[in-house]
This record gives structure tokens, C-alpha cells and sequence, in this order.
């Protein structure tokens, strides 16, 4: 998985809140809708994140509702292996994301995201991580005067190991249906143009709870 802040390209996370009072309920209203669409039994999926580019600052803020949207048609840290499967796979706009809380925080504040129609999302029956799960590293040696120097070259795989990666991705419906070795739900990849994040701590377990978050917000605003 990629970090959420610098996955895309030409990309931007923004404060979901314009900071009007009198429009607060309604903003947030949206993301409630949303969140019911996706169902309100199911798991939340996760994204970590280190929040929104404070403008003149190097540093970043986490927003309780932040708002993401962009053109993922190229993303940074992606080699050409994974970008060929999601290519057959016909996913424009990659997300990747986890039904794991914990798998996230490497990356960040976790956060629960909640998609904005239209969306697929895939999971593989047999690969952990599409960019780990994809590259494929040579050593090659070369002698010199004190011995042999290695060094990594990238292996591009062929057309038929590619192929046969991508056929492990089926369509699921908001449930993870794969397992790793361990036990934990594998990464999922999501095709979804703008979503939403949410940072919320591991009480948050299904989007039913995460709508009763966000009441919980709208309620200081009245």
C-alpha cells in the first residue's frame, strides 16, 4: 500500500468543511449519505493518511472530514509490473486501502474512507500487496579489481505472469473475501474518482458506526 499523501498525481486533500456554520449540516449530510451507500453492516475500509498541506508550511493538519480528489491515472511509487494489472483490470483511478486499521498506521493517520458513487473495488485470492506482491528484483554481479559488485535491476514480467496476476482479482462487494497466510484480509484496490477521510479510532468498525460519528458532528452544529 501507498501512503495517501503522496499516492496521486496532480492530486488534493481539502478540509470537506468550508467553515460556514450554516452549511456545516449540510456538508456533512453528503458524507453521511455516502457512508449509507456503501452499507451500514459492512466493515470500513482504511487509508492512512498525514492530512491536509497547511499553504506556506511544510507541515500537514488532520481534518475530521477531508476531502480527496484527483487524477490517479498516475501514481507515485508504482512500478510498471503493478500499473500493467491495474491497467487489465481496467481501474482508472487507484485506490489502495485495507479492512485492517492496524495495516494503515505505517502510513499515517488512519483514516475510514468513504467513497463517492461510482466505485469498484477488487481483492485478490492470492496476492497480499499489488506492489510488492508484482515487483520483481535481479542481483546482478560484476567483477573488479577487489571482488564482484552487486546491484538490483528491475525484472518487467511478462505479459502471461501479468495476466495471470490479474485474474486473482475478483469484484467484491464492500466485504473482504481473501485471507493472507496469517489470517488478515488482504489489500483491496479501489477504482473511485473522489472519496472522503475519515480519521477515527478502532472503536469505528462498521460504516453504521462511522454514520453515527458523523451525527455525533452535526449535533455541535446545531
Amino acid at each position: 500500500m501507498i501512503k495517501l499523501v503522496t499516492i496521486l498525481k496532480e492530486m488534493a486533500i481539502s478540509n470537506a468543511w468550508s467553515g460556514e456554520k450554516e452549511k456545516l449540516g449540510e456538508e456533512t449530510d453528503v458524507v453521511i449519505e455516502a457512508a449509507k451507500q456503501m452499507g451500514l453492516d459492512n466493515p470500513i475500509m482504511w487509508r492512512g493518511t498525514g492530512g491536509v498541506k497547511v499553504p506556506g508550511q511544510r507541515r500537514s493538519a488532520i481534518q475530521r472530514i477531508m476531502r480527496v480528489t484527483g487524477d490517479r491515472q498516475a501514481f507515485r511509487g508504482g512500478h510498471l509490473n503493478a500499473m500493467k494489472v491495474l491497467q487489465l483490470l481496467g481501474i482508472k483511478h487507484p485506490v489502495f486501502a485495507h479492512f485492517d486499521r492496524a495495516m494503515t498506521e505505517f502510513f499515517g493517520t488512519p483514516c475510514a474512507i468513504v467513497l463517492e458513487q461510482p466505485y469498484k473495488i477488487y481483492q485478490s485470492s492470492r496476492i497480499d500487496d499489488l506492489m510488492a506482491g508484482t515487483s520483481d528484483w535481479e542481483t546482478k554481479y560484476t567483477p573488479t579489481a577487489n571482488g564482484t559488485l552487486g546491484s538490483s535491476e528491475f525484472k518487467q514480467k511478462t505479459e502471461q505472469e501479468l495476466q495471470d496476476a490479474a485474474n486473482t482479482y475478483k469484484q467484491i462487494n464492500g466485504k473482504s473475501e481473501y485471507n493472507t497466510e496469517s489470517g488478515s484480509s488482504r489489500e483491496v484496490l479501489i477504482d473511485v474518482t473522489n472519496y472522503w477521510a475519515i480519521p477515527c479510532g478502532s472503536e469505528i468498525k462498521t460504516y453504521g458506526d462511522l454514520v453515527q460519528l458523523l451525527e455525533s458532528y452535526k449535533a455541535k452544529f446545531a
